[in-house]
């Protein structure tokens, strides 16, 4: 399962300043993601749940994608949980339907952790980091225009 940030649709104005910057609103978006993406992961494994059965192995599969730009996307980073190494724990169940079960079902129950746990935590930084990039292109502009 991943859970992915990006600056794209809906975010034209800010894009539209990005690119008047030219590679540096890219460098710029790309920092600020890079800086936010160890907190989210830390905060996400705070909430996974722990099955029994897959003894925090999920959990500890949560990972962060280091920050991009693309056609689809003028930046983004990506968080993913699951993976080969889950298989040893499904019982033949496949693992990306495991973890996105566990993300998106509230009436599971564990003795720690809860449902939204890969997209609280982005939902929850996001407007922090979107804060940042429009600090940092103010600040950027401010010193072209001396």
């Amino acid at each position: 399962m991943r859970v992915h940030i990006g600056l794209g649709d809906g975010f034209n104005a800010i894009i539209a300043d990005l690119q008047r910057l030219g590679d540096v609103g890219i460098s710029i978006a790309k920092k600020r993601f890079a800086a936010a993406g160890p907190q989210i992961v830390a905060r996400q494994k705070a909430m996974a749940p722990v099955d029994v059965q897959d003894g925090g192995q999920m959990r500890d599969s949560i990972r962060f994608t280091a920050p991009r730009a693309g056609a689809k996307s003028f930046a983004s980073m990506s968080f993913t949980v699951g993976g080969d190494v889950l298989l040893p724990y499904l019982q033949g169940r496949i693992y990306n339907v495991y973890a996105i079960v566990q993300e998106t079902d509230p009436t599971l129950h564990h003795d720690g952790g809860q449902a939204g746990f890969m997209t609280q935590p982005v939902a929850q930084a996001a407007p922090a980091i979107f804060d940042g990039i429009a600090k940092d292109i103010d600040a950027e502009v401010a010193s072209a225009s001396g």
